[in-house]
């Protein structure tokens, strides 16, 4: 299991574990963008019709945690919005 919090895990390298398994769900993680820059990379991500994945914007608070609970904070999120 990755036990890195997301803050750690930014700082990895370039393609950084990169071929090896994980149980982990598919996630884009972003900071730096603008809400606007946010919307316009999913619609694009969207549009071209790539795997589906969880997407975050880094948080002060979610910067701290570790991957798996943001990831799986993300996941249940991603369950409610489908019963809706």
């Amino acid at each position: 299991m990755f036990r890195k919090t997301v803050g750690e895990a930014l700082t990895l390298g370039n393609r950084w574990g990169m071929g090896k398994a994980s149980d982990l769900p598919r996630a884009v993680i972003m900071s730096g963008f603008t809400q606007e820059e946010v919307h316009i990379i999913m619609s694009a991500y969207r549009k071209a019709d790539l795997p589906k994945q969880l997407w975050a914007t880094l948080t002060p608070i979610s910067q701290s945690w570790p991957i798996e609970k943001l990831l799986g904070e993300l996941a249940a999120e991603d369950r409610a919005l489908k019963k809706d």
